[in-house]
C-alpha cells in the first residue's frame, strides 16, 4: 500500500513538472506537498475521531449495563418485600336476560333476533384473591365487580351489580372473595357466535384487579381478567331463535400478573387481552 502510494506521488511530481521553469517547478512541488500533508493530517484526524466515537459508544454500553444491573438489583429488593396477589376464578355462570326491571331467562327459553337484539344477557364469575407475598396489599376492583364479605352474599343468579368503590386490604396470607358480573346485548353475543374469526371481543368481558403496596418506591400490579365464549347459540333449524345452551362453551381466565415499579417513569400497562383482539380492532377501526 505504501509502495503504491509512493509510486503514484512520484509520477504526479514528474509528470506535473514537465515543461515548467525552475521557479514554477518549485511552486508546483510546494503545492503538491501541501496537499499531501493536509491529506495525511485529515486521514489521521478522521481516524482519531472514529476511535473517539468507538470509545464513547463502548463507555455508553458499559454505563447502560451498570445502570441495568443497579436497576435489576433494586427491583429484586422491592419485589422481595412486595405483596403478590393471585386470582383464582370459579366456573363462570350464565345469568338471565335483563328486560326492563326483570332478570329472568332460563335455558328452556328462547330469544328472537332481531326482535330481542337490545335485551342483555348477563354472565359472571366469582373468585378469590389471595396475598401470597410478604407485603400488605391494597386491592381495587376496576370493573363491574363487588366484594363478597359474607358467605350469604354469594350470588345465585348473575345480573346487574353496584361496583365496589372501596379498596380492600389484604395482609400476607389473607384472602377475599369477589363477584364480577357483566352483560352484552343479545345482538353482540349472537355476532360473536356467528363471526368468531378473528377473535371477536363482542363475545368477551374484561376487568382489571389493581394491587398497590405501601412503599414509596413500591409496585403496582395488574391482574387482567377475561370471560369469553358462546353463552348464546342458535336453535337448530331456526337461525332467528337463540337460546342458552345446556353446556355452554364459556370460560373465565386470569392472565399472568403484570407489574410496574413506581421508580419507573412510565407506569402504563397494556391490558393482556389487547393482543388477542388486535386483528378484530384493526378491521373494525376500534
Amino acid at each position: 500500500m505504501h509502495s503504491l502510494l509512493y509510486t503514484i506521488v512520484v509520477r504526479i511530481l514528474v509528470l506535473g513538472s514537465l515543461g515548467l521553469t525552475g521557479w514554477e517547478k518549485w511552486s508546483y512541488l510546494a503545492t503538491i506537498l501541501s496537499v499531501l500533508v493536509n491529506g495525511v493530517f485529515l486521514f489521521f484526524l478522521i481516524k482519531q475521531v472514529r476511535q473517539g466515537q468507538a470509545a464513547q459508544k463502548a463507555a455508553e454500553r458499559s454505563a447502560d449495563a451498570a445502570n441495568n444491573s443497579v436497576k435489576e438489583a433494586l427491583y429484586a429488593r422491592i419485589d422481595q418485600q412486595a405483596p403478590r396477589v393471585v386470582a383464582l376464578l370459579d366456573q363462570p355462570t350464565i345469568g338471565g336476560v335483563q328486560s326492563e326491571s326483570k332478570i329472568a331467562w332460563g335455558a328452556d327459553q328462547e330469544a328472537v333476533l332481531p326482535r330481542d337484539k337490545e335485551k342483555y344477557l348477563y354472565v359472571g364469575v366469582t373468585g378469590t384473591l389471595i396475598n401470597e407475598g410478604k407485603g400488605t396489599a391494597r386491592v381495587h376492583l376496576n370493573g363491574a365487580a363487588e366484594w363478597i364479605l359474607d358467605e350469604e352474599d354469594e350470588p345465585l343468579l348473575m345480573g346487574p351489580i353496584t361496583p365496589s368503590q372501596d379498596d380492600h386490604i389484604l395482609r400476607p396470607g389473607q384472602q377475599v372473595r369477589f363477584l364480577w358480573s357483566e352483560a352484552h346485548s343479545l345482538e353482540d353475543w349472537a355476532d360473536a357466535y356467528s363471526n368468531p374469526s378473528p377473535a371477536n371481543p363482542r363475545g368477551a368481558c374484561f376487568m382489571d384487579v389493581i394491587v398497590h403496596d405501601y412503599f414509596e418506591e413500591g409496585v403496582i400490579d395488574h391482574i387482567f381478567l377475561e370471560m369469553s365464549g358462546r353463552p348464546l347459540v342458535p336453535v337448530v333449524g331456526d337461525s332467528s331463535h337463540w337460546k342458552i345452551p345446556d353446556k355452554a362453551e364459556f370460560a373465565a381466565i386470569s392472565y399472568p400478573i403484570k407489574r410496574a415499579h413506581l421508580c419507573e417513569n412510565n407506569h402504563k400497562i397494556t391490558p393482556s387481552w389487547v393482543e388477542t383482539y388486535k386483528e378484530w380492532d384493526e378491521l373494525h377501526g376500534s
